[in-house]
């Protein structure tokens, strides 16, 4: 998907999820209260983490998608998972919040809560996060976005906690008075373990990961395709943000001259960043004697890497 495209989709996905939550916000906050469910409170809470995630990610696009300059020559692709960071550690903070008030609720004893409010609320909330996960899932595949797979994962974990609140308020209506805190704390550890995930997933980013196997293959696949290359023999990716950056060696005539092994150079390395999950490729030549059986012999040092193997 092209560049423009890639960022329209993105702004598109975080329009519709800030849309979404706030909406589901403002529904479970006001019924909640007026419910005086725990379940229903929890979730609310959930939902405002979701906004104030929406938001951050929002500001992580707009920053990732600026060009190269003199102090980021590699661009500003690292915006998009810090922003992850930040969300999985507000997640964490909401997480300790809503099991403390979910554990005051529970050492109060027995209160009322008006159920049928509280379950519609619930319902509509499913409803709601089922279509939303659905769309951004689908979204974040053809976008490639850490951020807005941090949105799609965020919604579906919604589903499961709001279905945990819904069977804690119907507890409570059949008289298991504490069935509605319990439902809360269990809401806060999905709240935890969605930031947990996102987390993961973004240090990986800003660690360095390498690509996986299935883009190492599409990497291997574009520079054996550039005419003149005889094999690679080193292959390093990492990723920089959530793209990735390619250090690759590849093999050539030695009898060629500079000029078209250097033009060869060039080729492959538009072929890789052509890929949607690079944004830069680094190629060195190694030239290679080649017998007339076919065989290659180095004619000077060739490092081996794992990732080729």
């Amino acid at each position: 998907m092209p560049n423009a495209l890639q960022e329209s989709a993105k702004r598109k996905a975080t329009w519709f999820a800030f849309a979404g939550n706030s909406f589901l916000f403002v529904l479970k906050l006001s019924l909640g209260l007026i419910s005086g469910s725990i379940a229903v409170i929890s979730d609310a809470i959930h939902s405002l983490l979701d906004i104030v995630a929406t938001i951050i990610i929002a500001i992580g696009i707009k920053v990732g998608r600026e060009k190269a300059d003199a102090e980021h020559p590699f661009g500003h692709h690292r915006a998009e998972p810090i922003a992850g960071l930040i969300i999985a550690v507000i997640a964490g903070i909401l997480a300790v919040e809503v099991v403390q008030e979910a554990v005051t609720s529970l050492f109060k004893g027995e209160r009322e809560i008006l159920g049928t409010i509280a379950m519609l609320a619930l319902a509509l909330t499913i409803l709601t996060k089922v279509i939303m996960a659905w769309y951004l899932r689908r979204l974040s595949k053809k976008v490639h976005s850490s951020s807005v797979r941090a949105l799609a994962i965020d919604s579906r974990n919604d589903v499961l906690a709001t279905s945990v609140a819904l069977a804690g308020v119907f507890g409570a209506e059949l008289g298991f008075s504490s069935a509605d805190a319990l439902a809360g704390i269990v809401v806060a550890v999905f709240i935890f373990k969605g930031g947990w995930e996102i987390g993961l997933e973004n240090i990986d980013y800003l660690m360095g990961k390498t690509a996986d196997e299935e883009v190492l293959r599409k990497i291997r696949f574009a520079a054996l395709s550039v005419k003149g290359v005889l094999a690679l023999n080193t292959l390093r990716s990492h990723y920089v943000g959530n793209k990735i950056h390619v250090e690759i060696h590849i093999e050539v005539d030695h009898l060629m001259t500079t000029r078209d092994s250097h033009q060869i150079s060039d080729d492959v390395e538009s072929a890789i960043e052509s890929l949607e999950d690079v944004s830069k490729a680094f190629v060195h030549v190694d030239p290679v004697k080649v017998l007339s059986d076919g065989t290659r012999v180095p004619s000077g040092f060739h490092e081996k890497h794992p990732e080729l193997e």
